[in-house]
């Protein structure tokens, strides 16, 4: 069916048979909210404010967290689906020398994991918009990142494989586009999440 709300984003959750989605700004009492929507009626159930303009929107493979990208500003939100409550909010990163922000493009969560994920950045008013690939752990930055210079699209291919479409994606044999990331925490001297060393 339907839904009954305007959804900017919505991942299937195969263990309780149910839509979640986010609801742009301007929906009558749902806007700017993660949803849980009925396949069969297009109804909406529990709902929670995740901030302002949500616009992407990733699901853990065991489906019990949600990772919610916001377009207003660089931060990310993750929300307990058993509850369906916030967990934490965090930001991606500012550039300290011109102070851009990486706003979420696309988000991919780690197979085999809800804490980990993987981010398609960008930033807004550039052309082209492409900036980089960042994991986070527990919302904390890791040691790696992609400086992708055009990744927009991307998925997890397995637990370390980032699989990036766009129209300079990085390639590493033998598949083109496919660019291995180690996702490791960053090193106890390395004090900022928004500087984290180049992957290379």
């Amino acid at each position: 069916q339907r839904p009954a709300v305007p959804v900017t984003a919505g991942a299937y959750v195969a263990q309780r048979d149910l839509f979640v989605a986010t609801v742009g700004p301007f929906a009558a009492a749902v806007g700017n909210d993660l949803v849980e929507i009925s396949p069969a009626s297009g109804a909406v159930g529990r709902r929670v404010y995740v901030g302002s303009t949500p616009n992407v929107l990733a699901v853990s493979d065991d489906g019990l967290v949600a990772y919610v990208g916001l377009l207003d500003t660089n931060q990310i939100v993750q929300v307990d689906l058993l509850t369906f409550t916030v967990v934490r909010t965090f930001t991606t990163y500012v550039n300290e020398f011109n102070g851009w922000a990486g706003i979420a493009r696309d988000i991919a969560v780690q197979p085999g994991r809800n804490d980990t994920i993987v981010v398609s950045l960008m930033v807004r008013n550039l052309s082209p918009s492409f900036d980089r690939v960042m994991a986070f752990r527990d919302g904390v930055a890791l040691a790696n990142y992609i400086d992708s210079g055009a990744i927009a699209e991307i998925e997890m291919l397995d637990p370390s494989t980032v699989v990036g479409e766009g129209p300079h994606a990085t390639s590493a044999p033998p598949h083109p586009g496919h660019t291995r990331l180690p996702l490791t925490p960053p090193p106890a001297h390395h004090s900022s999440p928004h500087r984290p060393p180049r992957l290379r």
